[in-house]
């Protein structure tokens, strides 16, 4: 027990400690009681194991066995998906466990890997104070529990002593202290202004900014390492990586509370694999978007603020390292230009002569659209005043006013012309895709309101970034369509923005595809992108209002709405059901409904709890047989001497439990004068038998060993009488 007890002394704490340091990397604030259990169970099994006979060791494997195997049977298929889907923290943490008992047996009985363990967890604790996030003071306490019986066996080792010189037996009751010192410690709070460490930040932050410029300066400008790509390829470079890398940090400096999609690049043509930029080039693209939809929003509304309202976010560039600037469409102010020389705009895309600079910060103003409200459906279905005089009130208020020459009225008419040039193509599409897409259509009363169900239709189609490339076949837009609409049925963004663009042309309506980040900005504060927050998405040009995103891809979309001046909020649902290009069971809707749902209703079966514990008393009652009827033929083949020498152990053991145990010192006569007036005068004719057998030159005969097995029967009754499950367990083990 003292083996088992020093071990775990050493196992435990550094198994909270990897667990909850593994806790803190994935973002999990308070780990579950199922967590440290999955932790704690498997170490302690382990060690049991290691520290058992034989015969125990077969218990221990027989009774865990049993409970996994009735577990396994018991378990219904939904709730192995339920564990494996929402406990995904389950393997990681069985492995954390194994290694954790390898690594702490090791240190508990080796002097080398226990001072280089332990080093290490110093190190680790040194690193969390400003590398690391690290967890809850849970997990530093644990550490410094570790640390410290480290330090205390070295002390023991080295320390001469006499009488007992067990150090495992010293460390153990030391222990108790050092628990003590830690808890108590763990009790006091933080100071209000803890230590800055301001010398040890400042040599730190120096040391990181000079070593970040130089992986910068030499490092490749590659998008791909910020998950973002520009080859408009289809169904390829879809970041998949377990530890996304940061790229930018958004600091929101308005209300803003809806997705925000920052764009990188935009293309115009696509021939069936990959979208292009082939077309000519439109100037000021972005800005005259942004006036366009001011200029429509103030002559087609009560107020323009039911329809657009200002926001502002501060990005900055944190490991990205690209040529592409990375801007929220309705860009209205343009000042970081004059600072920031060498960005160019084509057809509204932002970007480099080289790459962005080290660190860059730009503060982005723009407009965010109401596009879920009834105020914007009403916006969408009316036609916008277009006078060269509501065009330069326009151009007024976002301080354009001197620059008419450039921006006036007739050069937003040739803007116009020219976006229908580019981003217009004729679609054919084919007789199965065309009589679905008129039930889809059927009823709607404005090109804004096919393009709602058209994104809705296809939010219920299946998301997956297990994708096929697209097959060499397909070799035009309408092939596309038919292959991924019909055939194929699921994909991610970038193929259902595709398929968006493409249907949202084949209506007469220019459009094209978009790539950047999305960040769901839910309220004020700093928000990281991440390489894999890459997304693409598909913009529609609507004449007199600009160009408006949609997100047909699943799990994506997010409803935008704010209170109108009228305060009411009204969701509109198209008419039309989202099911035309899919099966209703495969939408990503449906199966977050249903698993919400079915979570919300799970309840224990009772076989869960039946099975196990009825497969647990079935593996010990097997044992027990077992054990009863291996000992009992042994028994019988012994010779009778040896016989009675076993008879005579069982009877000091049961004599022990009822608190007559024999002291070290005393005879056998002495012991039965002790006890006699407690268990009978039957205790002399035992001790006298059993020394004869003890010490007699010849074998005893069957009627010499009689007085013992009379007396063992007298010490049973004494037992039943007073613990009857005493007494039970024993008949039920015992070889006799």
């Amino acid at each position: 027990m003292i083996e088992f007890i020093y071990d775990m002394l050493y196992i435990a704490p550094l198994s909270l400690t990897a667990m909850l340091y593994w806790c803190g990397l994935f973002g999990v604030e308070e780990p579950t009681f199922l967590m440290y259990m999955a932790v704690l169970v498997p170490v302690f099994v382990l060690d049991l194991l290691v520290h058992l006979k034989a015969r125990e060791r077969m218990l221990v494997l027989g009774i865990t066995g049993a409970v996994f195997v009735s577990v396994s049977f018991v378990v219904s298929r939904f709730w192995e998906d339920f564990y494996l889907s929402d406990h995904p923290w389950i393997i990681p943490l069985l492995i954390i466990s194994v290694l954790s008992f390898l690594i702490g047996f090791a240190a508990a009985n080796l002097t080398v890997f226990r001072i280089v363990v332990s080093l290490s967890v110093i190190v680790m604790l040194i690193l969390s104070l400003e590398v690391i996030e690290y967890p809850a003071k849970k997990g530093v306490f644990a550490a410094f529990f570790f640390v410290l019986v480290c330090l205390s066996t070295e002390v023991h080792i080295r320390w001469k002593r006499f009488g007992d010189t067990n150090t495992k037996k010293h460390l153990v009751f030391t222990s108790l202290f050092i628990f003590a010192i830690v808890f108590t410690a763990s009790r006091f709070n933080a100071p209000d202004k803890p230590y800055d460490w301001r010398l040890f930040k400042a040599i730190w932050s120096q040391v990181s900014e000079t070593v970040g410029r130089l992986k910068f300066s030499i490092g490749p400008g590659n998008d791909m390492y910020i998950g973002f790509s520009d080859s408009g390829e289809i169904g390829s470079d879809i970041e998949k990586s377990d530890h996304p890398k940061p790229v930018l940090e958004v600091n929101v400096l308005s209300d803003i509370n809806v997705p925000v999609n920052f764009t990188g690049n935009m293309y115009d043509s696509f021939d069936g694999h990959a979208w292009t930029e082939q077309k000519d080039p439109i100037a000021n693209m972005r800005r005259m978007d942004a006036l366009e939809c001011l200029f429509s929003a103030k002559s087609g509304s009560e107020d323009y603020r039911d329809v657009i309202r200002d926001a502002a976010v501060n990005v900055k560039y944190v490991n990205a390292k690209t040529r592409y600037l990375f801007v929220p469409s309705k860009l209205t102010d343009y000042s970081f230009l004059s600072s920031n020389t060498g960005i160019t705009e084509t057809s509204g895309v932002l970007t480099f002569d080289k790459h962005n600079p080290y660190r860059l910060e730009v503060k982005e103003q723009f407009y965010k659209l109401n596009t879920d409200s009834p105020a914007f459906y009403e916006y969408m279905s009316t036609d916008s005043v277009n006078t060269d005089e509501a065009w330069k009130s326009s151009l007024r208020t976002v301080g354009l006013g001197k620059l008419s020459d450039q921006f006036g009225y007739d050069q937003y008419l040739e803007y116009r012309e020219s976006v229908k040039e580019k981003y217009c193509e004729d679609i054919t599409l084919s007789s199965e895709l065309k009589s679905k897409l008129a039930v889809l259509y059927d009823g709607a009363r404005s090109d804004y309101e096919k393009l709602k169900r058209l994104e809705q239709a296809l939010n219920g189609m299946k998301y997956t970034t297990d994708t096929e490339p697209v097959p060499e076949s397909v070799t035009n837009a309408s092939e596309f369509l038919d292959y991924f609409l019909l055939e194929e049925k699921e994909g991610y963004c970038t193929h259902f923005a595709t398929a968006f663009v493409l249907l949202a042309r084949a209506e007469g309506l220019p459009a094209r595809y978009a790539a950047g980040y999305r960040i769901n900005i839910e309220k004020s504060g700093t928000y990281t992108v991440t390489s894999n927050m890459a997304h693409a998405w598909p913009e529609v040009y609507f004449e007199g209002k600009g160009w408006i995103p949609f997100e047909p891809t699943p799990g994506f979309y997010t409803e935008i709405s704010w209170t109108t001046v009228a305060n009411k909020i009204i969701k509109i649902e198209p008419d039309k059901p989202g099911d035309v290009f899919s099966e209703p069971e495969v939408t990503i809707g449906d199966e977050e409904t249903d698993t919400a749902d079915e979570k919300l209703h799970i309840s224990i079966n009772p076989l869960v709890i039946i099975i196990p514990f009825g497969a647990i008393l079935f593996v010990i009652a097997i044992y027990t047989l077992i054990l009863r009827t291996v000992s009992r033929r042994k028994y019988v083949k012994m010779s009778v001497s040896h016989q009675a020498k076993a008879v005579a152990k069982d009877i000091f053991s049961l004599l022990s439990i009822q608190g007559f145990k024999r002291k070290e010192s005393e005879t056998l006569k002495e012991f039965a004068d002790r006890i006699s007036d407690e268990v009978g005068e039957e205790v002399y004719g035992f001790t006298e038998t059993y020394e004869l057998v003890l010490y007699s030159e010849k074998q005893s005969k069957n009627p010499e060993i009689l007085p013992i097995l009379v007396f063992r029967e007298k010490v049973l009754e004494r037992l039943k009488q007073r613990s009857y499950l005493r007494y039970l367990l024993r008949m039920l083990t015992s070889q006799f």
